[in-house]
């Protein structure tokens, strides 16, 4: 036998990989492959030192609990997406951030509205600005609700106080309202003045009733001069023109 017929008897190399490749995939066996290694899984915070909560009780307003833990209502507000922050409800758990070192604040550093005695005078609310109603309460024709009476006066026209209250909410640019002023009364009751050029109030201020608590103006979304002007009963909106003087 010659050299050539014996060499011609062996596949090239190239060859003999491929078959030897099929005959272990065929008995079931693989090539080892080394895997990258896996990271454990990394905990996250357990609690949140810097955040409370806190659970509305009948009678609390925003304004109120804000004072109550050292934070401002409009913080308050963001942390838990109010956008109307007069419309709170009882049992509606409330997230506080970064409560004021030390904790509560006293209850008897908090005047509550319904021991101010000079709020429960009047029976009836008064017109906060003389005006001419151009928006009425109820379903617009643009499908959006208006929880109020829109009333047009003259630019810097004073605002009244409808009833004597307490200020627990001041807004310098509330969504479609502009600066805003909310005055909480003792019977439930919740009075809004909205599109405001000025305020003249302060949060937490004591206002008896037709005391000037702003200025009709142009602020948030309206092209003339007027003041919105909501009541509210257990924070839901009635119609003002009920409970106004003829």
């Amino acid at each position: 036998m010659s050299l050539n017929r014996r060499c011609t008897r062996f596949p090239p190399p190239a060859e003999f990989q491929g078959i030897l490749l099929f005959l272990l995939l065929v008995v079931g066996c693989t090539p080892y492959v080394q895997q990258p290694p896996v990271s454990p899984p990394v905990a996250g915070p357990v609690g949140r030192p810097d955040l409370t909560t806190h659970q509305v009780q009948p009678g609390e307003t925003l304004w109120r609990i804000s004072k109550r833990y050292g934070v401002s209502t409009e913080v308050l507000a963001r942390a838990n997406r109010l956008s109307d922050p007069a419309r709170i409800r009882v049992g509606q758990i409330l997230t506080v951030p970064h409560p004021a070192r030390g904790g509560r604040r006293p209850e008897s550093a908090l005047k509550p509205v319904s021991e101010v005695k000079a709020f429960s005078r009047e029976s009836r609310f008064a017109w906060p600005v003389q005006g001419k109603v151009i928006g009425l309460f109820g379903m617009r024709r643009s499908g959006v609700a208006n929880k109020g009476i829109d009333i047009a006066a003259e630019r810097g026209a004073v605002v009244g106080a409808a009833k004597s209250g307490q200020v627990t909410f001041v807004h310098a640019a509330m969504p479609g309202l502009g600066r805003t002023i909310i005055v909480t009364h003792a019977d439930g009751f919740a009075t809004v003045y909205g599109h405001l050029d000025e305020v003249l109030v302060t949060q937490g201020q004591v206002v008896n009733q037709r005391q000037s608590i702003g200025r009709v103006g142009l602020s948030g979304r309206t092209e003339v001069p007027m003041l919105h002007f909501e009541i509210r009963q257990d924070d839901k909106p009635q119609n003002p023109l009920r409970y106004l003087p003829g």
